[in-house]
Order: structure tokens, then sequence, then C-alpha cells
């Protein structure tokens, strides 16, 4: 994460590495478990899924994580 986030803010590179903790803890796991009926396994695809489509947004366009405080201050 450390590459992928160099360039960006202090306060969205923690936004972003937050993110991806969040999609590969426990609690996330339990609650694909809890909620949707996902083994572990599956629970594990779906989240590497998830962070591998943040990532590939994050090498595509960096500032894309940018775009969420502009839209904040366009309402």
């Amino acid at each position: 994460m450390q590459e992928l986030t160099q360039d960006l803010e202090p306060a969205e590179q923690r936004r972003a590495i937050a993110v991806v903790y969040l999609l590969v803890s426990a609690p996330a796991w339990q609650a694909m478990r809890d909620q949707w009926g996902l083994d572990g396994a599956e629970a594990g695809r779906a989240a590497a899924w998830a962070v591998r489509v943040l990532t590939d947004e994050l090498r595509r366009n960096p500032a894309s994580i940018k775009e969420v405080d502009d839209d904040d201050r366009r309402r």
C-alpha cells in the first residue's frame, strides 16, 4: 500500500489503507459469513476482489480518492 499511496495526502493515505484493512479484517469476514452466508474461502475471494478493484483504481487514477473530497465540497 505504501507504493500506491505515497503520492497522496496523509488523510487520503489513511482512508485508502483503512478501507483495505477493513476488507481483510476478521469482522469483515464474520459479517460476510453471518449476513451473507459466505464460507471462509468465499469471503476471502470477495475481499480479494474488492482489494484488487481498489488497488487497480489507485494505480489507474490516484486522484480518484480526492474526488470524494470534491463531492463533499459541492454539496
